[in-house]
């Protein structure tokens, strides 16, 4: 409000002044002003109104560019205490900090957790010291971790009383899995049981909590996953399901007879889309995405998008503060 009053304050200005030189013209222009000493006053206000106008651009640029600032930090989700309980985030939607434009919907929600070791840390370095600590412990004392829970947790507090839930862990395998749809507050329960002893770990792959959605035909209306990247592995199982295709040859990954040593961003793209097809050949669910920030995944945030936009859900990056 203030920022849309100091536009209208400056517009006025630069208006006012950059009508001062016409007439200023028209005065000096008057027979009747031959006098040296006015015509030397008029000057004097023809460089004051020039410095002014000068001035007035400068402020009004700056102005600009602030209101272009506050409108990106107005959608940015704002900062909260690290001290949380569950109160805090049961009303984080009508609090600062909470996901702006996400509506939690649907009648049947799967709340999708990647657990790899990726969702420690955004740094790629304390994620590779974590990987080397092989108790573990760094990685689980990792604030993205931190973060990915508790958004976990807000999406089954602020889901509809009515709505079912279950939740679902996975990396490079499923990590653990609700056997049965639940209500909010049971769902919510089992959560933190699933978590109490889990701690990020391992490679991650999309293709496998799709492929367990589909065999296990628990049918969701709506997922939400939480994430922080494109996959950096296929689905390595011998059974026969849809993801056979991903098991063969994929371009820039090798294969399963010969995989490639490194994961490049063609694999990880293709990785991602192969997944990403077969899954929605045979699902009507609605898929929206809560990516969290990682080093050197540049194509994770369009792609994921791109999926969202495609089945009519949301895709939301939060500010490395939200809710840890």
């Amino acid at each position: 409000m203030a920022c849309g009053l100091g536009a209208v304050i400056l517009l006025f200005f630069i208006v006012d002044f950059q009508e001062i030189p016409e007439i200023l013209d028209e005065i000096s222009s008057d027979n009747t002003l031959a006098n040296e000493s006015q015509l030397l006053r008029i000057n004097g206000m023809k460089d004051r109104a020039k410095t002014l106008s000068i001035e007035i651009n400068k402020m009004s640029q700056q102005l600009v560019q602030a209101i272009e600032e506050e409108v990106v930090l107005s959608m940015v989700s704002a900062p909260v205490s690290q001290e949380k309980n569950k109160s805090q985030i049961v009303n984080a939607s009508n609090k600062p900090g909470s996901l702006v434009g996400l509506t939690i919907e649907g009648p049947e929600i799967l709340v999708l957790l990647d657990t790899s070791a990726s969702m420690a840390y955004s740094k790629l370095v304390d994620i590779i010291l974590g990987i080397d600590e092989k108790t573990g412990s760094y990685l689980k004392k990792g604030e993205k971790w931190r973060q990915a829970q508790n958004i976990a947790r807000w999406l089954i507090e602020n889901a509809p009383k009515k709505s079912k839930i279950r939740s679902l862990g996975f990396s490079d395998k499923i990590n653990f899995a609700d056997g049965s749809w639940q209500s909010p507050s049971d769902a919510l329960q089992s959560f933190n049981a699933n978590l109490r002893y889990l701690g990020p770990n391992g490679g991650t792959s999309l293709a496998v909590p799709l492929e367990y959605i589909v065999n296990s035909k628990i049918k969701p209306s709506d997922i939400y996953l939480i994430t922080d990247g494109l996959p950096t592995l296929s689905r390595e199982s011998t059974s026969n399901n849809i993801f056979n295709k991903i098991r063969t040859k994929i371009k820039g990954c090798g294969s399963l007879n010969k995989p490639s040593k490194l994961v490049s961003g063609e694999c990880r793209r293709n990785l991602f889309l192969n997944a990403v097809r077969e899954f929605q050949a045979v699902s009507s669910a609605v898929v929206n995405v809560i990516l969290l920030p990682l080093e050197g995944d540049p194509d994770g945030a369009p792609l994921y998008q791109k999926w969202t936009a495609q089945l009519g859900g949301s895709f939301l990056s939060p500010s490395e503060d939200w809710l840890r």
